[in-house]
């Protein structure tokens, strides 16, 4: 691959694997059966992992959110790991198992919707 296809969303789904494969090995260290999860451990490690980056994503997000230049930067993250997450849950053969991953942190729900309406007026100025 070119250093573009790593810059551009392949890389947030390349990271998202190998997230994923480190609480995989995590969870084999502590105990996992045999060297191999279940489907049911693959989808709770992957509703896990996808949680954990939402939080870092929309807490990165909200913390520049009066910075424009570099929120728009933070925006296209976000918008790269939702982007991503279907197609990675895909790969893994768990997209029909996993539940809704939500947002679990602090941010208070009125900077939430400044969030979404920003990363809105990113994406699509004309709304």
């Amino acid at each position: 691959t070119s250093s573009d296809d790593l810059d551009g969303p392949s890389s947030l789904a390349l990271e998202i694997l190998q997230v994923l494969g480190e609480a995989r090995n995590a969870t084999l260290g502590a105990g996992g059966a045999g060297g191999s999860l279940t489907r049911g451990e693959v989808v709770d490690c992957t509703e896990r992992v996808g949680r954990a980056m939402l939080l870092e994503r929309i807490e990165g997000a909200a913390a520049v959110l009066d910075d424009e230049v570099r929120f728009a930067e933070s925006a296209l993250g976000l918008c790269r790991f939702v982007n991503n997450a279907g197609v990675v849950a895909t790969e893994l053969g768990v997209a029909a198992d996993i539940g809704e991953v939500l947002y679990e942190g602090a941010v208070p729900r009125r900077k939430l919707e400044r969030i979404y309406t920003s990363a809105l007026t990113l994406a699509a100025p004309e709304l």
